[in-house]
């Protein structure tokens, strides 16, 4: 019981001094703070909205297009708004993850973005395009047994496939 009162004591202190240096705008304690909140762990409680808060300040100083990923999964299912998606946010963010390169789940969030016209009109085209370049990339990592998100870009290229929007319908594809 002793050691968990320390354990708890030296968290505490770690958490007070996270949120005072974060406050003076060091962009490694805000990242720190945001994901922490986000997931709530490391003494943190899951808050989306504080997770926003440091989120989008560490976004400001950095235009770190991982934040921006991550931002874009919180507008896009309403965390930190009582489950209301800011698809304008979401769509926002997703782009700039996206266009930064080699953020693999920014591209296919984006691509639902198209599909499902949030924060942009639907186009299923542009889903098409973005999915489709990704599908041997994605392919190759998954046959080579490296971690890969080739289901992820197949479920969307599916989905397209089935609407028969874009591509003629074809339910064997």
């Amino acid at each position: 019981f002793k050691k968990i009162k320390l354990y708890l004591a030296k968290y505490n202190f770690i958490k007070k001094y996270e949120i005072i240096f974060a406050k003076e705008g060091h962009h490694s304690l805000m990242w720190h703070l945001g994901y922490n909140y986000y997931e709530g762990t490391n003494g943190f409680t899951q808050d989306y909205k504080e997770a926003t808060y440091w989120l989008e300040k560490c976004y400001e100083t950095s235009q770190d297009p991982d934040v921006a990923r991550t931002l874009g999964y919180i507008y896009y299912y309403g965390r930190n708004n009582d489950g209301v998606p800011e698809k304008e946010k979401a769509f926002q963010y997703f782009a700039i993850g996206h266009l930064a390169g080699e953020n693999i789940e920014a591209t296919y969030k984006l691509a639902d973005c198209y599909l499902n016209g949030y924060g942009t009109p639907i186009n299923y085209q542009a889903a098409y395009n973005l999915c489709i370049d990704e599908y041997s990339p994605q392919k190759e990592r998954f046959l080579n047994k490296e971690p890969n998100k080739f289901a992820d870009i197949c479920l969307r290229l599916a989905n397209i496939a089935k609407s028969g929007k874009y591509i003629s319908k074809d339910l064997d594809s």
